[in-house]
């Protein structure tokens, strides 16, 4: 990829630009509705500098994630997985390989290295709250399970903070929602039925496939 080619967009999409500058910009977008290039426009172009020249590790882990999810979108898990863990050895706080990886690997049930990533995740800094929410949905579902299994009231307590988090970023997200009805009932709080009934407001088809197929109708208390 020629340095021409990187755009701004290229950089804010992908996280390819310092830690230091990506906290300078995320106080300004929290400020401002909208980036300022002008303003940035300057600081930017000595990062560009930077990060091709210096910090070329970035940009190739980026690289190694799309070629891993080319792999992972064909079911092959064992070379995508390979292709992250590379990138995340050039990047160790590359949040997309992070991402990423901790879907894949809670699909595969490894429930605690998948929760672990949503932590580190959690608590690491970056634009795309679509990840913020994916971490605290992992982890959520992470301690429904556990919370299931071994009757523990506290571990479901823990999942509910995580949906509620996460429905806080993302008010309407499916997953989060339908969860916190489960987690609720699980609790035998009355007010399930009122995210049962938001699921389905929106996505009916889902709702009714849920109910049918994974539903747990039983309680811990």
């Amino acid at each position: 990829m020629k340095e021409e080619e990187i755009s701004i967009e290229l950089y804010l999409k992908h996280n390819i630009i310092s830690r230091e500058f990506r906290e300078n910009l995320i106080e300004h977008l929290k400020n401002n509705k909208e980036l300022d290039i002008k303003k940035f426009q300057k600081e930017f172009d000595n990062e560009k500098k930077i990060n091709i020249s210096e910090n070329s590790n970035i940009l190739e882990a980026y690289e190694l994630v799309y070629d891993a999810t080319e792999y992972l979108n064909r079911k092959m898990d064992d070379p995508g997985l390979e292709l992250l863990d590379k990138a995340l050895e050039l990047d160790p706080e590359n949040e997309q390989a992070l991402n990423i990886k901790m879907d894949v690997i809670q699909s595969h049930n490894k429930p605690d290295d998948a929760e672990k990533i949503a932590d580190k995740l959690i608590n690491m800094k970056f634009l795309n709250t679509e990840i913020y929410v994916n971490a605290y949905k992992i982890k959520s579902c992470v301690l429904l399970t556990k919370g299931f299994e071994t009757k523990n009231k506290n571990l479901l307590i823990k999942s509910l903070d995580c949906c509620n988090k996460g429905l806080k970023i993302e008010s309407d997200d499916y997953d989060l929602t339908i969860q916190k009805a489960g987690i609720l009932f699980q609790l035998g709080r009355k007010e399930f039925n009122e995210y049962l009934k938001k699921a389905s407001k929106i996505d009916k088809k889902r709702t009714e496939l849920f109910m049918k197929h994974y539903w747990i109708d039983e309680k811990i208390i």
